[in-house]
């Protein structure tokens, strides 16, 4: 777990509720108060991979947009309802290869938000204009592999209870479930955990999850009575890549019943080219450099790879759920 040693909190935030939580369950060693977060996540002449070894946590106050409406990355499941996503926390505990947040982002430390009265501000807003809203609060980050850190996942859950028309997901690839495990399951609470066969995970996805310990925890999550769905996205392509995904299906409904799984989604690789020419720059991903096509707005894998996928993937899921429960995205 990392330590968190050092925190940085920009001025006026340190006292509001939810930092004063992080403060209390972390209690760094040191903290250094600064004058303009934004400025400091963003300066020049970071090192975004050597800050993913001992990434420094920044405690900030965000002043304006709080939601955003989600594209066909974030909506991935098929819903008819406009999805929407927010940033309370930017980058993650985990460093997968393909992870689009380090071609987005400058640096690797984590900048938490921690007016956490005003995101739900602005929920209410939107609640209040157009009725209902449902919102990714992971798309940035994993929070439940950061609840015994942060907390916030249970806030989100507890302010959802008391919004009928408020639907969350939370998006995961960690073993997290153990942090939440105590509360009362909630139906306006969707828990998702993206899976990888282990021999994507160990290459691709450093300090996430196995994969039989994330399909562990969705499972006692649904024998606790909580929305649970499945996504294996993105899909990497790997030698016999389809005898490694069809058997991680295999085992999905192998452990838990069809009725259990709400959902299931995959997708292929899909990144902003600018994104991936800056991640290309200090890493090296063999599986994203031997496949990937660059277009003038997105790199993705070719045509001919991006079908083989779909089709595979939709006939081994349709042997095990209804075609309805099953949602192809990202092209």
């Amino acid at each position: 777990m990392i330590a968190f040693d050092h925190v940085y909190i920009e001025r006026g935030s340190g006292e509001l509720p939810v930092a004063r939580d992080i403060l209390k369950r972390l209690e760094p060693r040191r903290i250094t108060e600064i004058d303009d977060a934004q400025r400091f996540f963003k300066r020049p002449g970071q090192d975004f991979a050597r800050q993913k070894w001992a990434p420094r946590l920044i405690l900030a106050r965000k002043s304006h947009q709080f939601l955003y409406a989600g594209s066909e990355r974030v909506a991935s499941f098929g819903t008819d309802r406009a999805v929407h996503y927010n940033d309370m926390v930017r980058n993650c505990l985990f460093d997968c290869d393909y992870c689009f947040l380090q071609g987005m982002h400058r640096s690797a430390n984590i900048l938490v938000n921690v007016n956490f009265e005003e995101y739900l501000e602005a929920v209410d807003q939107h609640i209040a204009e157009h009725g209902h809203l449902y919102v990714s609060i992971s798309y940035l980050s994993d929070l439940l592999g950061f609840e015994r850190h942060f907390g916030l996942v249970r806030r989100w859950i507890e302010a959802a209870r008391n919004r009928p028309e408020l639907e969350i997901e939370v998006r995961t690839k960690s073993g997290g479930f153990a942090a939440i495990a105590d509360l009362v399951p909630h139906r306006g609470v969707v828990l998702t955990w993206s899976l990888s066969p282990d021999v994507v995970a160990r290459r691709s996805e450093a300090g996430t999850a196995a994969f039989m310990q994330r399909l562990l925890d969705a499972r006692r999550a649904a024998q606790q009575g909580w929305r649970v769905r499945v996504c294996f996205d993105p899909i990497i392509i790997t030698d016999h890549w389809k005898e490694h995904y069809g058997t991680a299906i295999d085992h999905v409904f192998r452990r838990m019943p069809v009725s259990a799984v709400e959902e299931v989604s995959f997708g292929v690789f899909r990144m902003h080219p600018d994104f991936l020419r800056r991640i290309r720059a200090f890493r090296s991903a063999e599986s994203l450099q031997r496949e990937v096509q660059m277009g003038p707005t997105v790199a993705a894998y070719e045509d001919r790879l991006r079908e083989e996928v779909f089709s595979f993937m939709k006939a081994r899921l349709a042997t095990k759920l209804p075609s309805e429960r099953i949602h192809a995205v990202h092209g």
